[in-house]
């Protein structure tokens, strides 16, 4: 009998330590700001969370039926009211730690305080019960006893706190000199120069705090497997990107690879490598190159310089305490920390800028200067600004009462994850694939991603119609009663006719100018097919060769930028880009009208029909066959719209 009592005298004191410790560390949180602090302090209350509740669930138990016969009604009702109220607290605090994506984490919290605030409210109600029926003796006694054992418990469960805040607030700061010295400048006071890319004090940012993707993977492993798979993530890794910051290294050195890198390797570029003796993010086996656009570059990024683009971001380099480290025991320790203080971790790595279109100009806006062309300031890309004069944005960034279409709202859609920390009320998070039109990369990523990618491409952004011929004087002879009753013209052509077709393509889905971004590369053309009854062709444009060419005269969407001596920049190599000579690109809400004549034969047999299809590849054939090779694997071509009529033949004209 004394050992049971010796054991539930144990588990008291165990008990009533662990709901004072938790209950002090839990008001401490409500009133710290400091981020080493208060994670210090919500690592400690998990750890003595978890680690008590076995013992206080068997103190319970075995309290209750050791004191059910002593008939005590008032200590019995708050003692059952008191266990409630606790396996509330337990309940909504592991909740809280583990599963805060299936109910908002408000009424958690709201659940898990309310709770607590009474569980104290009626463990001293209970003891004020229990003592007044206790002989005086034995309470100075128990009391004294009590005392000491909660202040070693406490001191025992202090210990996770001060080791975890003492190693924060020790801890060296990471070194932020270049990673390869000498280090040259091309601008003073900017090491990123010419990127636009900026860090506080333009200090460089050590290579452990930026390559921590897989590090997310361990809670947010859903979108780290999407990001695998996107454009993003192979950013530097791209052949054509390889190719061309290659070629830019060889033509003006590798400090002026920044100008890219800042977007496509930011890691090498805030890293300080892009110096004689370091490499770029096109190199193989570094962690630019595997990286591309990772986590760490997005999420660390506060504001926005600009919206000319170029890199044109503000990262400051924050992580959470013990990121860096590599021992798995240490990394769940940071884990459980990140859970306890979750919003200190989402402070640090969803700025409001994050949700905003003019987060993707710092990337998807482009210019280039005298200092990279040797000559001026020459306009690029210009995605933002296309979407911020579309219909889609009301000359307004986003504001969710107004409906606007956010960049984010097409290329980040809403996919279900309902296992991620970040995912919402309904388990659905922000799509980190970031599908838009690289079929290429697409392609050579997952099947998951290119058929992703079609689907999104194809899904009626844009449309294509062949506008009937009409007749202002239609012949009498091919006019049924319904057309003359409903007043309309009708359309036909004439076996030896001269014919004339216009097609009218619509951006009637895309966000901003199709095609856009690298449109000197894309190929964005109309494939027209005119054929007779028996199937005969009489007519095509925009047909791809043997050799994987498109046709000279097909009708093309996209640019040809020039150098200064007017020849055509092909290769992409935008250092010696000076102006374009041809540029036709359809704004968001407009459309483009493009006419087509040829003649009818007279062997054709009526009616023939025509077929116009809006095609896309990602690059045309000259530039990938200097990529990769003149014999590599054709090139993925997507139908985006389609349209057929069919138009009847009058044998004769007539003589009028």
């Amino acid at each position: 009998m004394h050992s049971k009592i010796l054991t539930e005298n144990n588990l008291k004191l165990l008990t009533h330590s662990a709901l004072a410790y938790l209950f002090a560390t839990g008001i401490g949180m409500l009133f710290t700001v400091n981020s080493i602090f208060f994670s210090s302090i919500a690592l400690s209350h998990s750890l003595v969370g978890i680690l008590a509740t076995l013992p206080i669930v068997f103190f319970i138990i075995i309290h209750y039926y050791r004191t059910t016969r002593m008939r005590l009604i008032p200590i019995l009702i708050s003692g059952i009211i008191l266990t409630i109220l606790i396996m509330i607290s337990l309940t909504s605090g592991y909740e809280l730690l583990f599963k805060a994506t299936q109910i908002p984490r408000g009424k958690i919290i709201e659940a898990h305080l309310t709770s607590s605030l009474f569980v104290a409210a009626f463990f001293i109600l209970h003891l004020l019960i229990y003592f007044r029926k206790m002989d005086s003796s034995k309470k100075k006694n128990r009391n004294a006893q009590s005392a000491r054992t909660i202040i070693i418990y406490s001191l025992i469960f202090s210990s996770p706190a001060v080791i975890y805040g003492t190693y924060a607030a020790l801890a060296p700061e990471p070194n932020q000199e270049a990673a390869v010295t000498p280090y040259s400048l091309l601008k003073q006071g900017n090491p990123f120069y010419p990127s636009e890319t900026t860090t506080p004090l333009n200090r460089f940012v050590p290579e452990s705090s930026l390559v921590q993707s897989k590090r997310c993977a361990s809670c947010h492993n859903e979108i780290y497997k999407q990001w695998q798979d996107s454009s993003h993530r192979l950013a530097a890794a791209d052949p054509s990107y390889v190719k061309n910051i290659n070629l830019l290294e060889k033509n003006k050195g590798i400090e002026y690879t920044r100008y890219c890198e800042g977007c496509h390797a930011p890691v090498a570029l805030l890293t300080g490598n892009l110096t004689q003796g370091g490499a770029h993010g096109g190199v193989e086996n570094t962690s630019a190159f595997e990286e591309g656009i990772n986590c760490i570059a997005c999420h660390n990024i506060t504001t926005i310089n600009h919206n000319h683009g170029v890199g044109s971001y503000h990262l400051d380099p924050r992580s959470d305490i013990g990121t860096e480290s590599d021992s798995m025991l240490y990394q769940a320790i940071n884990n459980l920390a990140v859970s306890s203080s979750s919003k200190i971790h989402k402070d640090n790595f969803s700025s409001d800028s994050l949700s905003q279109s003019s987060f993707c100009a710092s990337c998807h806006e482009q210019f280039m200067d005298s200092d990279m062309n040797n000559w001026g300031w020459v306009k690029m890309q210009s995605v933002y600004i296309d979407w911020l004069n579309s219909p889609y944005s009301f000359k307004r960034d986003y504001n969710p009462s107004e409906g606007v279409q956010r960049c984010q709202s097409c290329h980040m859609q809403k996919t279900y994850a309902p296992n991620d920390p970040s995912a919402d009320s309904q388990g659905m998070v922000a799509s980190h694939r970031f599908i838009g039109s690289n079929t290429f990369l697409a392609e050579s990523s997952s099947k998951h991603q290119f058929d992703a990618t079609e689907a999104f491409i194809s899904s009626n952004k844009l449309s294509i119609s062949i506008k009937p011929p009409f007749r202002k004087n239609p012949v009498q002879g091919i006019m049924n009663n319904q057309t003359r009753s409903e007043n309309r013209n009708t359309f036909y052509y004439y076996l030896g006719e001269e014919a004339s077709i216009d097609i009218s393509v619509s951006n009637i889905g895309v966000g901003h100018s199709f095609p856009a971004g690298t449109t000197d590369l894309n190929q964005a053309w109309i494939e027209l097919a005119v054929q007779d009854a028996a199937g005969r062709l009489i007519y095509s444009s925009g047909k791809i060769n043997g050799q994987g060419y498109l046709e000279k005269d097909a009708y093309q969407y996209r640019s040809i930028p020039i150098d200064k001596e007017g020849k055509d920049v092909w290769r992409h190599d935008l250092f010696n880009m000076i102006g374009e000579r041809y540029r036709n690109t359809i704004k968001a809400g407009e459309s483009d009208i493009a006419s087509f004549n040829f003649s009818i034969p007279y062997w054709s047999l009526p009616p023939i029909q025509i077929t116009a299809t809006l095609k896309w590849r990602k690059f045309n054939r000259k530039y990938s066959e200097w990529v990769l090779g003149k014999d590599h694997d054709p090139l993925p071509i997507t139908d985006l719209a389609r349209d057929t009529l069919e138009i009847p033949i009058l044998r004769e004209k007539p003589a009028f």
